[in-house]
């Protein structure tokens, strides 16, 4: 009789367990989501989302393939910019335009190259 309290109490647990870690983990999601949409608010106002939609670049996925720190990393690497007025020129031009005097130029010319395999399919 004894063993079947203590198995009912640890079964109790681990549901308690489970119920509490799934909350948590759907309270984790709902809050990631909430930084993304801000994220993607944020981005609409810089030249780096015009950048990232004029390389085919879904910025939903951009967000998710990417860690938080490294967006907002970049993110004030676009608004620190001391070229806005050359970035405004290439942005112009198009995709075939160069970001070597960016400081996201790296992750700008990998992305595109990514999307490069995608847009020429659609």
């Amino acid at each position: 009789m004894l063993g079947f309290f203590i198995f009912s109490l640890l079964l109790v647990a681990m549901l308690a367990l489970a119920v509490a870690l799934s909350w948590s983990i759907a309270g984790n999601l709902r809050q990631g989501d909430a930084v993304r949409l801000r994220l993607a608010r944020r981005l609409e106002t810089l030249r780096l989302g015009r950048a990232l939609t004029l390389f085919g670049v879904d910025v939903e996925d951009y967000l998710y393939a990417q860690r938080v720190v490294e967006v907002q990393a970049q993110m004030r690497n676009c608004n620190d910019c001391r070229n806005p007025a050359r970035c405004d020129d290439t942005l112009r031009r198009g995709a075939d335009g160069e970001f070597d005097f960016c400081p996201n130029g790296e992750v700008l010319g990998a992305l595109r190259d990514a999307a490069s395999p995608q847009r020429s399919q659609q």
